[in-house]
């Protein structure tokens, strides 16, 4: 969960960055376009002369910025986690205005947005130790913001640990789903919502 399309990610196409500015690419270029790649080629589109051919340049261009193609798959992964962990909190939490309402355009957005880079990332970790560890630190910490915001709705803490492993277990079971443009996510969304911001009596 926790995840923006990729115009709100900051994430877009390294052609237009490099079309609005003619400059050298930057780090962040490589590893914007390395998003990119992976969803589109899987694991084996991360090459230095593959990205390299791509953006149009050299492959000394690739290591003037980056040690190693191992050195650029760590960097991949340390960018994945700000965008799709740090700069999401930072943005739910200054856009609206109480937990619930956090909540609420967090699941939302989630069922409903570009998933892409997610579904790729979760692909890679299937044969590779250390995204599957990269991505064991972003499922815990997204879970652990969505818990604490359902306990600043009023959830004890039982409750919110509990129901905001549900709520995340169901987004990883959307976005691994092998039929994704059969799944109305907006519904999905909106029933996890109604079942799970319910307060019981010993909740």
């Amino acid at each position: 969960m926790l995840i923006h399309s990729s115009p709100d990610l900051g994430v877009r196409s390294v052609h237009a960055t490099k079309a609005a500015s003619p400059g050298p690419l930057s780090p962040t270029d490589w590893l914007k376009h390395g998003l990119f790649a992976l969803a589109a080629g899987g694991p084996r589109a991360l090459r230095a002369d593959a990205l390299a051919r791509e953006l149009g340049v050299s492959r000394g261009s690739f290591y003037w910025h980056f040690q190693s193609l191992d050195d650029f798959h760590a960097q991949l992964l340390s960018f994945w986690t700000h965008v799709a962990v740090d700069k999401m909190i930072d943005q739910h939490e200054r856009a609206a205005a109480s937990p619930q309402a956090r909540l609420q355009a967090i699941v939302l957005h989630a069922f409903t947005t570009d998933l892409r880079f997610e579904r790729a990332m979760r692909a890679w970790s299937l044969e590779a130790e250390r995204v599957a560890s990269a991505l064991a630190e972003i499922d815990a910490r997204r879970t652990e913001y969505l818990s604490r915001l359902l306990r600043s709705a009023g959830h004890r803490q039982k409750s919110a640990d509990s129901r905001a492993r549900v709520m995340y277990t169901a987004f990883v079971g959307f976005v691994v789903r092998p039929a994704p443009a059969e799944t109305d996510g907006e519904q999905l969304a909106n029933s996890i919502l109604s079942t799970l911001l319910k307060r019981t009596p010993t909740s």
